[in-house]
């Protein structure tokens, strides 16, 4: 009797449902209806009752995690509006996220969107999701007990 080995098996790439498992809680604390819904295999979209969220939400989140595209949507399915929207918005917004102890843009020392929480692994997980650089300053990471 032959055995294979199990290592021989490819990973599997993410999906909208896996993303919407993984990432619907903060997705809700953002402020998206049902955090999110998968549209197909590779799309995820969040829906989101007012126009300046979903444009905030577009500003700070990236437009494809690991191959899923997130398509920020209005409550009735129709595109956000453009309207201008600042870092300390878009810092307001991220901060939403429970999780987190502080979301700031900084232009000192160096200008940067630093996030900050209590534990290296939420800042790991949230990478995935936030862009690198949220209205041109590059997105920094540091960890900090809440107080």
């Amino acid at each position: 009797m032959h055995i294979a080995p199990a290592s021989a098996a490819t990973p599997q790439p993410p999906t909208a449902g896996l993303l919407h498992t993984v990432y619907r809680s903060w997705f809700e604390q953002l402020g998206a209806i049902d955090g999110g819904r998968p549209m197909a295999t590779d799309e995820l979209e969040l829906r989101f009752e007012t126009n300046r969220d979903a444009v905030l939400a577009r500003a700070a989140l990236e437009d494809a995690v690991d191959g899923v595209r997130l398509t920020v949507r209005l409550q009735d399915g129709s595109a956000p509006h453009d309207v201008a929207v600042g870092a300390g918005e878009v810092a307001g917004f991220v901060a939403r996220i429970g999780e987190l102890v502080k979301v700031e843009p900084r232009r000192v020392p160096s200008p940067a969107f630093v996030v900050t929480s209590e534990r290296p692994d939420t800042n790991a997980r949230l990478d995935h999701l936030l862009r690198d650089e949220v209205l041109g300053l590059p997105v920094a990471w540091q960890t900090a007990a809440r107080g």
